[in-house]
């Protein structure tokens, strides 16, 4: 049973939701009970079960909502009217955005991905990373039927760059901001940008400006 659009709204299924997450992140998925999370809630192990028919479920709408981005958000990104690289870097900031005030379901998510079984790897991939993966190869697949990137590009490759980036930001920032990169990881805005500007440009210099011809004036 997925959550269903007006139970996401629910307020027990959210109490429950965060109560998971914290549990959740702080133990990880064989270290957390649905006593434990009913507990933490405020709420009796029925309700629990009334929102999310098992512990499974639970764990997977924790994941799902972790790297879910509201659609009235992303909608305008991916098949807005403004030029490319302003909603590349839109859609980059709403990422980054959406990950940090998830800082608890992110850092789950991404100890998930590096340490989790094989199979429960592969539920994830098709129940919770599924939306994310669609929208990114869908953002680039318009760029390209508007012409306002090359021909040949690979969505998904391209999805899988802002990605990385991404998760990089997320987990290096603090890091890096006692580097020589502190100015590059100094907000998220900024990052964004330059971000957009380097996979928008490439490495390649730009093009110089044909000089145009002086005509010789002659006395």
């Amino acid at each position: 049973m997925d959550l269903a659009a007006d139970e996401d709204q629910c307020p027990g299924a959210q109490l429950v939701l965060a109560a998971a997450t914290e549990l959740f992140a702080a133990h990880g998925y064989d270290g957390v009970s649905v006593t434990a999370v009913a507990r933490q809630a405020g709420v009796s192990k029925a309700n629990v079960f009334h929102h999310f028919v098992s512990k499974e479920q639970l764990y997977l709408e924790v994941l799902k909502r972790a790297v879910s981005i509201n659609l009235e958000k992303m909608a305008p990104v991916i098949c807005g009217k403004a030029d490319f690289q302003t909603r590349l870097t839109q859609m980059i900031r709403l990422r980054l955005e959406h990950m940090f005030s998830n800082d608890s379901g992110t850092r789950l998510v991404m100890r998930e991905v590096m340490e989790g079984d094989g199979t429960r790897v592969q539920t994830l991939a098709n129940r919770v990373f599924h939306r994310n993966l669609e929208e990114g190869m869908a953002f680039f697949e318009t760029a390209r039927k508007r012409g306002e990137v090359r021909a040949d590009l690979d969505p998904k490759l391209s999805a899988l760059l802002v990605s990385s980036v991404c998760v990089t930001f997320f987990q290096c920032r603090e890091v890096m901001r006692h580097t020589h990169y502190a100015e590059l990881m100094d907000s998220v805005g900024h990052f964004a940008g330059a971000t957009a500007t380097a996979l928008l440009r490439g490495m390649q210099p730009l093009p110089v400006p044909a000089r145009r011809a002086t005509r010789k004036v002659t006395a």
